[in-house]
């Protein structure tokens, strides 16, 4: 039943974030229910520590907030694991898989933050190569300048 709410509430999360920039395909719902469900009852049963569950939610919700999806298909995969005990070599590919997603996550960020330094950076370039005209004045024995 705590998986129902858990998938409700991403539901509502998901309608809550507006745009959508990918649409479930039929495997996708195959794969989300067995990791919602799969982190509940691993980290239940003490198969997957607390920390790496809630990595793992928060990493399944980050992707269904930029998703389109059916609900009632997603509650139906979810229904089907609901009912399946997940075993310790399961709840190990689970979390190793969360950790994965964290890595990829990791290195996604790295990704955006060396492209905006180097977008910064041509930007920076671009603004010192512009040609400058200097403007000098002289007001009595002194002269001012300023460049543009």
């Amino acid at each position: 039943m705590q998986a129902r709410h858990l998938v409700l509430s991403l539901v509502s999360a998901v309608g809550l974030m507006g745009c959508a920039s990918y649409t479930f395909k039929h495997s996708d719902y195959d794969y989300f229910a067995h990791h919602w469900v799969g982190i509940q009852s691993c980290s239940r049963q003490g198969l997957i520590d607390t920390e790496t569950a809630s990595t793992g939610v928060q990493l399944l919700n980050r992707r269904a907030a930029t998703a389109t999806y059916d609900k009632e298909q997603l509650d139906r995969a979810g229904d089907i694991y609901r009912k399946r005990v997940f075993t310790s070599e399961a709840c190990r590919t689970i979390a190793v898989n969360i950790l994965s997603w964290q890595k990829e996550l990791g290195q996604q960020a790295a990704s955006n933050k060396e492209m905006h330094n180097a977008g910064k950076a041509f930007s920076d370039s671009m603004q010192n190569a512009r040609p400058k005209q200097t403007v000098c004045n002289r007001l009595g024995t002194q002269v001012f300048c300023s460049t543009y």
